[in-house]
């Protein structure tokens, strides 16, 4: 039990990576995807099969790191669920995007803000610090092998107008 406060405790104290810690973008650029664009992949223990990947619509520089940029949406922007499973593809009002590393050495990835459905209240104080500690912060989907789809994208310098994704029933699959 003690181990298990102290761990919690220190994820709280640490907190999490938001996309406001990111450094500003030195440029602006953006891209615009014009069709959804997904692809599967088997993963896990029990080998369920997963789709990943970003919803047609304008997708902006929001921040980078030293090790690559952040390009970002709001709206239900990322795909990634199991069709295999019972729990349904989740939706969020939140930035979402895909993470750009300078090494193709690294794989790109997928990532959303993490939206909190409940202030952790019935889980006492301890709840109430972790939901806040982790409100908006950085939550990262694989998206292994796809430097060919990164490559494709038309990455344009200066500001977008609306970066907003567009829900369409059209799709890229790569599988």
């Amino acid at each position: 039990m003690r181990v298990i406060v102290f761990t919690l405790f220190g994820l709280v104290v640490s907190g999490c990576t938001t996309i406001s810690d990111l450094k500003q973008p030195t440029v602006q650029q953006h891209f615009v995807l014009e069709q959804d664009y997904t692809h599967s992949r088997i993963r896990g223990l029990f080998k369920y099969r997963y789709i990943a990947g970003l919803r047609a619509g304008t997708y902006s520089l929001v921040g980078e790191d030293s090790d690559g940029k952040y390009f970002a949406s709001m709206g239900d922007c990322v795909i990634y669920y199991s069709p295999e499973l019972p729990v349904p593809p989740s939706t969020s009002d939140k930035m979402g995007g895909i993470y750009i590393p300078n090494s193709r050495s690294d794989d790109p990835r997928l990532f959303t803000e993490t939206r909190n459905t409940t202030d952790g209240s019935y889980a006492g104080v301890t709840g109430m610090m972790i939901v806040s500690a982790t409100e908006d912060s950085i939550i990262y989907a694989p998206f292994e092998d796809q430097w060919e789809f990164v490559s494709s994208l038309n990455i344009k310098s200066g500001q977008a107008e609306n970066a907003v994704c567009n829900k369409t029933n059209k799709q890229i699959n790569k599988d």
